[in-house]
């Protein structure tokens, strides 16, 4: 998907074609989403399936399917 590839791109600043917490954590912000520091490596970890403390793109995409689905600000409630 076009859309999801351009928002990895966009969230990857530092353009290692991997997200890191820092990254990860602007990428609510700019969603104008609240989520503190713990938030956002609970979720980060969760993506983080190879345990590389980066999340690829491979790993944005499989995530991010399943949580459009479920509603990402719903995800962000519960992690509180």
């Amino acid at each position: 998907n076009k859309t999801v590839q351009a928002m990895f791109r966009s969230i990857d600043v530092n353009q290692t074609d991997k997200l890191d917490l820092i990254e990860f954590k602007a990428m609510f912000e700019k969603m104008k989403i609240t989520i503190t520091t713990v938030q956002a490596e609970h979720i980060f970890n969760s993506i983080d399936f190879d345990n590389s403390g980066e999340i690829s793109y491979s790993e944005f995409v499989s995530d991010f399917n399943h949580y459009v689905e479920s509603d990402l600000e719903q995800l962000v409630r519960e992690e509180k």
